[in-house]
């Protein structure tokens, strides 16, 4: 167990009532690692285990201690999946559970027996297998998807299968009691009970207390940070000596405080030192069993809890400790808010390569788990390697237990991040500055010299006063009940199209806004997958109504926008454009430097014929050009030319909000654009853009940029015509090149316009629509149309894509 849990009763200990419907939605915990193996598949979140078994084996009472095991626990014969877009776990009945021979001639077929994906909508999630090396000696393995199981789980499991062959083996009955409850009883009891006061009260707690804390650890590493969170893992291992062990014992116990607060801030102090941060967020797994309904049961319970330790000035070593002491009694008191809702409510700024929230982890196992592993009567079982190097979401972790001879230390780290050199450099410096830290608590922080990188230079501050674990309320359990209909449905907007994706009101009076908050996850998810979400029947037909659905995806709506006419706060109209002609697909600002993440239409006035708003999945529009045209781009840019000419399009005035040249011309450095004035105070402006890029959460590539809107072959034949009369080609009022200057051929024109026209979905809007688009995987247009047409515009989530990503 990596976090004790409390030891005062409070809401968290009253019972878990039972009462299931049909249909049982995935815990938020479920929710983010069903979205996150459709991203990177099931062989990142693997539970390994492997044993050498000596002597004379009862296969078929091994092979029924697994079938009674998977009958026991639903949660291992749960097939997880999606019904009108809820994810939901579906419980199949229980069924024979074979344990196949495997056929392992290499370490690398050990690998691939774990490896092999699991498809959690068909399962099974749960698989075993054995290996006959001779008469008395056999290779059992086994794997379970982490999504129904953490290490607590994986510790009854073995208890369990050993409890079982022995009953088994003598031909006895089934000699476990029946449990109380199921994993799927403790989600909707979970969902129920932390909402309302209850889950405002937590989320301003962690609001406030990680305001301000650093979205990012800044600790050095060997190679480039890619686009990928999920990383490959490897090991490194050291002995803390048993002096130092049991001076931390003895420290503990001087200071009032535990082995885990002084071993966690010296993790701390060590990540300060290699980072030069004074503001260190870590994270570490909570148990989550304080119900005594579920310390027995087998299921995805563990929770990620946050730590933040602050290192001002130049403190002593026990001023330190009392911070990390106070920060962890914190921690115990509100440890039950599931860290898929803070990472909700505090909306860090994603990007691709880093976990959100924090970086690293630490974990502590205060003694040895005795029922951690398997004793098959009869046999001496030996653990092996796995032979699975593991893949990992965040960067470092670090993981310390106590044995009979001592501790140890296990630094788990991303090996495409760290060199493992610097790796053991950094285990080095852990057990050098335990040491010290035991030997002499009152030394201050810049006295701890480790012959490793050396503390940054501090300023001297105050330490803040401890705070105290307060009394927890009670509460009695409630009963979990579900609507037969639920009051959303999410499909597809028609059959063979996942763009955009429908959540359709079932009924009047649907609060949209409400129902997104309740489902955040899901909703984000969602957006992920499809890039644009189609909401219908919420009646979202006022600036004001949009705003508020808007403010719930987005930290911040984009209240600078220049070429969009304003309507009211941060909502504004459309671009102006002739009615009669269709506006060509684009993301939207992306010629500028930073652009919207978001963008969100509501339909006030649908018009009377035409004006739809046609949407393109720009992955797929990356994918279908032409490698050697596509690939011209990615390696050139897009650099786009624009000239405010008085009467032609919007003025310079309007778009930069200013009469001023010279304000202009801050604005201009400011956002990376060449500028010149000509003929007087005309204004032309250059910016060189990336045409495409890995979008900054999943890692896809997708094709976005504007080159339909500035690229003269575009235009009209008339108004093209016209404005070559008028203007020469270098002061047209936009055009565009290769960020080199080089020509766009207009055959290359052609082939981007024709797979845009291929890929489009198309869907008239009908009053109180609101759709809300993933700006980089989703471009969007307008076509022609007749009668008013009234829609509403917000945007946000301001993102930055440099042309040299790639």
């Amino acid at each position: 167990m990596s976090f004790q849990a409390r030891s005062t009763p409070g809401e968290a200990d009253t019972p878990v009532a039972r009462v299931r419907p049909d249909t049982v939605p995935q815990s938020w915990a479920q929710q983010r690692l069903w979205m996150m193996d459709r991203i990177h598949g099931s062989q990142a979140y693997v539970m390994p285990a492997a044993y050498r078994l000596h002597g004379p084996l009862d296969i078929e009472a091994l092979r029924r201690a697994l079938e009674a095991l998977v009958d026991r626990h639903e949660v291992l014969r749960t097939r997880f999946t999606a019904v009108d877009g809820l994810a939901v776990q579906h419980v199949v009945p229980p069924h024979r559970v074979e344990l196949p021979w495997v056929d392992i001639d290499a370490a690398a077929s050990v690998e691939a027996f774990f490896c092999r994906p699991f498809d959690l909508e068909n399962g099974p999630i749960f698989r075993a297998g054995l290996h006959r090396h001779g008469p008395r000696d056999h290779l059992f393995l086994f794997a379970v998807h982490h999504i129904a199981c953490d290490g607590s789980s994986v510790a009854i499991l073995l208890n369990e299968v050993s409890t079982l062959y022995r009953a088994f083996r003598a031909d006895e009955e089934m000699p476990l009691e029946p449990l109380p409850l199921q994993y799927a009883d403790y989600t909707l009891w979970q969902q129920s009970w932390m909402q309302g006061e209850r889950l405002a009260a937590e989320l301003l707690h962690w609001r406030q207390r990680l305001a301000g804390a650093p979205e990012r650890l800044n600790l050095p590493v060997d190679y480039p940070r890619h686009a990928e969170r999920v990383r490959k893992g490897a090991w490194a291992r050291c002995d803390i000596p048993g002096l130092v062990s049991d001076g931390v014992a003895r420290r503990a116990l001087e200071l009032g405080c535990t082995a885990f607060v002084i071993l966690l801030t010296t993790f701390a102090i060590m990540l300060s030192r290699r980072s030069g941060q004074e503001d260190i967020v870590i994270g570490t797994d909570v148990a989550n069993r304080n119900h005594p309904g579920i310390r027995g049961l087998v299921g995805f319970l563990v929770n990620q809890g946050v730590l933040r330790t602050r290192l001002p000035g130049n403190p002593r070593c026990a001023e330190v400790l009392g911070k990390v002491h106070a920060d962890v009694l914190d921690l115990q008191e509100h440890q039950d808010l599931p860290f898929e809702r803070i990472v909700e409510a505090l909306r860090p700024r994603r990007s691709p390569g880093y976990h959100p929230i924090f970086q690293v982890k630490f974990a502590y196992q205060a003694r040895e788990r005795e029922d951690a592993a398997l004793r098959l009567e009869g046999l001496d079982v030996t653990e092996v390697d796995a032979g699975l190097p593991g893949i990992k979401e965040c960067d470092l972790t670090l993981f310390i237990s106590q044995g009979k001879n001592g501790m140890r230390c296990a630094f788990e780290y991303a090996a495409d991040l760290f060199a493992p050199s610097t790796v053991a450099s950094m285990a080095d410096e852990y057990v050098q500055l335990l040491a010290m830290i035991v030997d002499d608590p009152q030394a201050r922080l810049d006295t701890l010299s480790t012959g490793q990188k050396a503390m940054p230079e501090r300023n001297e501050g105050v330490p803040k006063p401890k705070r105290t674990l307060s009394g927890l309320r009670r509460e009695a359990p409630r009963t979990i009940t579900l609507s037969a209909a639920p009051p959303v449905s999410l499909e597809p907007l028609r059959e063979g199209t996942d763009l955009p994706y429908v959540l359709r009101a079932t009924r009047p009076g649907v609060d949209l806004c409400a129902w997104s908050t309740a489902n955040k996850a899901q909703v984000d998810a969602l957006l992920l997958r499809h890039g644009a979400l189609l909401c219908r029947g919420f009646d979202i037909d006022r600036p004001e109504r949009l705003e508020a659905f808007a403010s719930l995806f987005c930290d911040t709506l984009y209240a600078e926008n220049g070429e969009h006419p304003h309507v009211a706060n941060n909502v504004y109209k459309p671009v102006r454009y002739p009615a009669e002609e269709k506006l060509l697909w684009h993301n939207e600002n992306t010629f500028n430097l930073r652009w919207p993440g978001h963008i969100l239409f509501a339909c006030a006035q649908p018009s009377e014929r035409g004006g739809e708003t046609p949407v393109v999945d720009s992955r797929r529009v990356y994918e279908c050009l032409d490698p050697a045209l596509r690939e011209e781009f990615v390696r050139r840019g897009v650099m786009y030319v624009r000239n405010y000419h008085p009467g032609v399009g919007r003025h310079w005035h309007e778009v930069f909000g200013s009469k001023a040249p010279s304000e202009v011309e801050a604005r201009c450095r400011e956002e990376r654009l060449d500028f010149e004035w000509t003929h007087g105070e005309r204004l032309r402006t250059r910016a060189i853009r990336p045409a495409a890029g890995p979008h900054p959460r999943t890692g896809q590539m997708c094709w976005f940029n504007q080159i339909q809107h500035w690229h003269p072959y575009c235009l009209n034949p008339a108004t093209g015509a016209a404005l070559r009369r008028l203007y020469d080609e270098r002061d047209l009022p936009r055009t565009c090149y290769f960020g080199d200057g080089g020509l766009i051929p207009n055959a290359a024109i052609e082939h981007i316009l024709a797979i845009y026209e291929k890929l489009e979905v198309a869907f008239p809007w009908t009053r109180g629509d609101v759709l809300l688009i993933d700006n980089v995987m989703t471009a969007h247009g307008r076509n022609p149309y007749a009668g008013e047409r009234r829609l509403f515009v917000a945007m946000g989530n301001m993102i930055r894509i440099d042309a040299t990503t790639t």
